[in-house]
Formats: structure tokens, C-alpha cells, sequence
């Protein structure tokens, strides 16, 4: 492992986040497999982002800097106030947003609560967006690469490379059965990385006030896909908007949170040290 040390982290990062799960798309495509998102193959390498975190952990500050990785992995300390962050504003952004395209409209229907409680598959439906989504990716992106570039740039300009780089990332997913109409044309393209842009500023502002916390930014990511599919639950199907009116709704939110929180993501780059752990102290 001694000349995996004397690596460019960085490099190593990319080269393994995106090199591994590119390849095995490619293949598949070439194959003419379905690119199926529950394709064990697929599963394990798009895991590969957080697998890509932990060796330039390794690469950049030895055993020490998977260790301390690991423990911000498991990092849950944080306010009542943050965790409502976490859990709560994807869902309330999902909400609001229907909501408001209903108000609209004039198609506003009766709110059905009680219909979650009859979908049984709910819950296996959760854990595996928790298992097969972020837990393969935030070690990745907010355990290594956020760190990373906090040190050199602002919180806002880091979060901007950072949702750039993500959704590069993201792109082959268009090629999967059954994606969203994100990526049907460069319209929906433009959207999608501005709807990446603004999550990495929003999960910025929470792991600057939870300690670097990767499992808040996991928690939160996974909220993503349960808020859209409480919201088709519990609202009208005719209420329900497109894609593009969703997007505007989170790039509307995260403006207001960029203001709200302004002089931290415009503040200089943090003092880190070669653990990958801020030295001021971001609770709050």
C-alpha cells in the first residue's frame, strides 16, 4: 500500500468514483443489458464514490484519515434544529412545492394521509434507496472531496464545484430504464445540474453546523426520493407537478438558504487539518 500513499488523493478519487461506475454502464450498454437501478453490478459500483472516499482518505493522511472518516460517518450530534434540517426540508420542499403548482391551477385536492399507512412497501422501499443511493456516494462526496476543497475555496464556491462535479457523475444515469425526464432533452439536462448545484449547497450548510457529519448529509440525501414519493402519496394525482416545476421550487429554497445563511457560505476557506476535520468548531 506504500506507493498508493504517495498518490495524488484527488486524482485517486476521481479515477476511482467515476472510473469504476462509468466502466460497468459502458459495458452494460455495449452488452445490451437493461440498465436496470436494482442490477446488483450496477449497485455495488456506483458504491464506488464512497469506496473512492475511504482510499483517498488512505492516500492523504494514512490510516488516520480513515479513521477519522469513519467516525464522521457515524457523527450524529447535532440540535434538534438540524435534525429537523435533515429529516424534514426535502419533504417540506416536495410539499411546498405541489402545494403551490395545485394553488395554481386551481387543483387543489384533499390532503390522503391515511393512504400511507396502506402501502406496505414503503418501508423496504426506503431502505433500499438508503442502501443502493447515498450510502454508496456520501463518503465520497462530503467525506472527502468537500473537505477537500473547503480549504481552498468558500463554502458557496466549493458547493458550486462540488454539485458541478456530482452531477457530471450522475449523467449516465439517463441511460437507465425509467429515469426522469431530467435527462430527456438539454433543457432537462440544465435543470438537473441546477437541482444538483443547489442540494450541495443545502447539504453544504448542514454539515458546516453538524461537526462535517457525513451521516447527516447520508440521512439527508436519502430523504430525497421518500419526500417525492410521500408527496404522489398523499396529494391528487392531478396536483402533482412536473419535474421542471420541482426543480424551480429547490433552486427557490436554497436561494432563500443561501441568504439565510450567507456569511457562512461566503467565508473564507476553513483550516483543516490532515485528518480531513475542520479545526474551528461548526455546531450550532
Amino acid at each position: 500500500m506504500l506507493p498508493l500513499r504517495k498518490a495524488n488523493s484527488t486524482l485517486v478519487f476521481l479515477l476511482i468514483a467515476f472510473g469504476v461506475p462509468w466502466s460497468v454502464q459502458l459495458f452494460m450498454v455495449f452488452k445490451g443489458i437493461p440498465l436496470i437501478p436494482v442490477w446488483p453490478g450496477l449497485i455495488v459500483a456506483n458504491s464506488f464514490c464512497s469506496v473512492a472516499g475511504f482510499v483517498a482518505a488512505y492516500c492523504e493522511s494514512g490510516w488516520a484519515g480513515v479513521t477519522e472518516l469513519g467516525h464522521r460517518c457515524v457523527r450524529y450530534q447535532a440540535s434538534k434544529g438540524w435534525w429537523a434540517y435533515t429529516l424534514l426540508l426535502n419533504l417540506g420542499i416536495a410539499s411546498v412545492t405541489t402545494l403551490a403548482y395545485g394553488l395554481v391551477h386551481s387543483v387543489v385536492g384533499p390532503l390522503k394521509l391515511q393512504d400511507l399507512a396502506h402501502q406496505w412497501w414503503l418501508p423496504f422501499t426506503f431502505l433500499a434507496g438508503f442502501i443502493f443511493g447515498p450510502l454508496g456516494e456520501e463518503a465520497g462526496w462530503r467525506g472527502y472531496l468537500l473537505p477537500r476543497l473547503l480549504r481552498q475555496y468558500s463554502p458557496l464556491v466549493s458547493s458550486l464545484i462540488l454539485g458541478l462535479i456530482s452531477a457530471l457523475w450522475h449523467f449516465p444515469t439517463g441511460l437507465i430504464v425509467g429515469s426522469a425526464s431530467y435527462f430527456h432533452s438539454v433543457m432537462g439536462l440544465l435543470l438537473f445540474t441546477a437541482g444538483a448545484i443547489c442540494m450541495n449547497i443545502l447539504i453544504t450548510i448542514l454539515v458546516l453546523h453538524t461537526s462535517m457529519s457525513v451521516l447527516h448529509a447520508i440521512v439527508f440525501h436519502w430523504t430525497i426520493m421518500p419526500a417525492l414519493t410521500i408527496s404522489e402519496i398523499i396529494f391528487p394525482p392531478i396536483q402533482q407537478p412536473p419535474d421542471w416545476v420541482r426543480a424551480i421550487g429547490l433552486i427557490a429554497v436554497t436561494a432563500v438558504a443561501a441568504v439565510i445563511f450567507r456569511k457562512r457560505l461566503c467565508s473564507a476557506p476553513l483550516a483543516v487539518s490532515s485528518h480531513l476535520q475542520p479545526r474551528e468548531e461548526v455546531v450550532s
